[in-house]
């Protein structure tokens, strides 16, 4: 399958600005991770402190803080990944983007400046994880008992183990209930996750409105935009991937599509990323009184 006329360019090449612009991110990212895993920045009598004696579940603080390690860990991957490897492919590093700003947005979306609507965001997604964990050992945990025989000590090892994990989560969403309540919050309207593409909509909005490039169709649309393209990579769908590909002529004069993402196309998505997690680490600063 050899290609008598080659594309213009390497395919999968990385180019000069694309390893500049990661090397850069790169050091960048190092500072971020310091402000999320330091308690130094907390403040006495900050919003965040405040909150810490409020739940018996997972605090506004300690999600925000996840969610956001996540972010930075995904961007981290995808920058050494594509620098170790000096080759950017046409799914996995997308992939990976398209993960990063689902988190930021939904940091921003948590980070709330009121304080109840924060709190509730938070008690959301906290419920929202448990049962995603407890459904993924239901399973096992509801699997028929087998006698307690050698060949059986596998899957009754297992079983227990599920059946422990789901009571531990249990009590986890019983902690959430409590929280709820204590709050004044409905229980079901904190079983109501709203859709990704909501949250990225909303979480958008902490994007600085001086950034230029989003003057002409709007921050929030650009970040969905962005996130379904992303998503198409994510689920397998080819349709982002084929809007860079390049052709040639195979040997037998026949024709021969290759993807061929462009750095800048990477790049695109990085910077919606962090144009977000911008927004996500000033509201963070706020709340934990670290703004002087």
């Amino acid at each position: 399958m050899a290609l008598t006329d080659p594309p213009p360019r390497t395919l999968n090449a990385v180019d000069a600005q694309l390893r500049e612009r990661l090397e850069a991110l790169l050091s960048v990212i190092d500072g971020a991770v310091e402000l999320f895993e330091s308690r130094n920045t907390l403040r006495e009598g900050c919003d965040f402190v405040a909150e810490f004696c409020l739940f018996k579940s997972r605090t506004p603080y300690e999600t925000a803080v996840l969610v956001s390690l996540n972010v930075l860990d995904h961007v981290r991957f995808v920058a050494k990944a594509v620098l170790s490897g000096d080759r950017l492919t046409a799914f996995a590093p997308f992939s990976i983007v398209r993960s990063a700003l689902t988190g930021a947005t939904l940091a921003a979306w948590i980070l709330d400046e009121n304080p109840n609507e924060r709190r509730r965001r938070t008690l959301t997604i906290t419920h929202h994880e448990l049962k995603n964990q407890r459904n993924a050992f239901r399973g096992l945990a509801d699997a028929p008992e087998r006698p307690n025989t050698e060949a059986n000590v596998y899957y009754n090892t297992r079983r227990e183990q599920a059946r422990n994990q789901i009571a531990k989560v249990n009590a986890q969403i019983a902690e959430v209930r409590t929280d709820a309540a204590a709050f004044g919050f409905d229980f079901d309207e904190i079983k109501r996750k709203p859709y990704d593409t909501d949250i990225v909509e909303i979480g958008a909005a902490v994007i600085s409105p001086d950034l230029p490039y989003y003057e002409d169709f709007g921050k929030q649309y650009e970040a969905v935009r962005t996130w379904r393209t992303l998503s198409a990579h994510a689920h397998g769908f080819s349709w982002a991937a084929e809007l860079t590909t390049a052709t040639a002529n195979r040997a037998d004069g026949s024709k021969v599509h290759a993807f061929d993402p462009q750095g800048e196309d990477l790049l695109q998505g990085i910077q919606v990323v962090w144009d977000v997690f911008y927004g996500v680490m000033d509201r963070f600063i706020i709340l934990a009184g670290a703004r002087e």
